[in-house]
């Protein structure tokens, strides 16, 4: 079993050093605004990040994706999709087991890009119905979310067990390059197939770009 680096590693680990503090205050202090609403020029996307969205899903049956890493970590393709989310219109949910995880990506989505940021919060912000992202380390929905975005072994069997039609895509994130985690992907795919569930495997291509698999 591999060893996993801390969140805080993981997602500092390789990156160049940006004007973070410049960013991070202006995004804090704007935060409540864009709680909202969304602006086009923020939520720009690279061709390469978008992933195909698929109309196959009914609008009662929640559509389930692993995406399957190999290129880049879980905390460098998340800010991409939820890009993709809130140009769809979608709030989202990102879940991860630990609370470092959460600490780690609050910081990553206010300062990813020097010319970008994705408005977020957590239970300690506050007014929490208000977010556009929600990050948590729970099972729940506070902010009415239609995606929910499972990293570092979070499950989605107890969430559709539970609340079966209360979202519209649950992405099941995961990086190729760890043992351990490519393990727990497939257990949670056996697990949602025995359950009646129909999950797609999509996998990052040389691009970038997601391809579905077979």
């Amino acid at each position: 079993m591999s060893q996993q680096p801390s969140a805080g590693e993981a997602v500092k680990a390789g990156e160049a050093p940006r004007e973070a503090g410049r960013l991070y205050s202006f995004a804090r202090r704007w935060q409540r605004d864009f709680c909202s609403s969304r602006s086009g020029d923020v939520f720009k996307l690279q061709e390469r990040d978008r992933p195909y969205v698929s109309s196959q899903a009914s609008p009662l049956m929640t559509e389930i994706r692993f995406y399957h890493l190999q290129g880049r970590k879980p905390e460098e393709a998340l800010p991409a999709l939820l890009e993709e989310a809130l140009a769809e219109g979608l709030r989202a949910v990102v879940e991860a087991p630990a609370s470092e995880w959460i600490e780690a990506l609050d910081e990553r989505l206010w300062t990813y890009a020097d010319e970008s940021f994705l408005p977020h919060g957590s239970a300690r912000d506050g007014e929490p119905e208000t977010q556009p992202i929600f990050l948590t380390t729970g099972d729940d929905n506070p902010n009415g979310a239609r995606l929910r975005v499972l990293l570092a072994g979070a499950r989605a069997a107890p969430i559709l067990e539970r609340e079966p039609e209360a979202y519209q895509r649950i992405v099941i994130l995961f990086d190729g390059a760890d043992e351990e985690a490519r393990a727990g992907a497939r257990a949670q795919w056996a697990e949602l197939k025995a359950a009646g569930h129909t999950p797609t495997y999509w996998r990052e291509g040389e691009t970038g770009a997601w391809e579905q698999g077979r």
